[in-house]
């Protein structure tokens, strides 16, 4: 029995993060709603919150799981040894990156929210200057109208 409410559980949130990617994508991530994610999902307003808390951690989740894929592509240079020379390496991950987010390319609005509403911490967790805050900015400011 619980194993079959799991199965529907993870069934609806696939059904979820399937919609609400289209949702973003096409409508866009600040006019899109819960309401027009959960209509496309087929789903009701409430089974939204019974996974995400709002709409901005709905946009961190997709975030999360494209980090995590292209943590993976990374990973798999990693651990395949022999390493090569570190200039070759480094040739290779920025290769995977480059290829990762080529093949990505229609998330870029949903990462670039995502970056938009968390620079701010992360800029004060690493600790970076002014000068990279305005470069975030700039990149993050451009990023939609690509």
């Amino acid at each position: 029995m619980a194993t079959r409410r799991a199965a529907a559980k993870e069934r609806t949130l696939a059904k979820l993060r399937e919609a609400g990617r289209a949702v973003l994508l096409e409508i866009g991530v600040a006019q899109a709603s819960i309401q027009d994610i959960t209509a496309r999902a087929g789903v009701a307003t409430g089974t939204f919150y019974a996974h995400f808390p709002s709409k901005a951690a709905f946009v961190d989740a997709l975030v999360e799981e494209l980090n995590h894929r292209l943590a993976e592509e990374v990973m798999a240079i990693l651990n395949k040894p022999p390493l090569p020379p570190a200039p070759e390496l480094l040739k290779q991950l920025a290769h995977a990156v480059v290829e990762y987010w080529a093949a990505n390319i229609q998330a870029i609005p949903i990462f670039a929210d995502h970056l938009a509403r968390h620079a701010n911490e992360e800029i004060l967790r690493i600790g970076t200057n002014k000068e990279a805050i305005g470069i975030v900015k700039s990149i993050v400011a451009s990023v939609p109208s690509l």
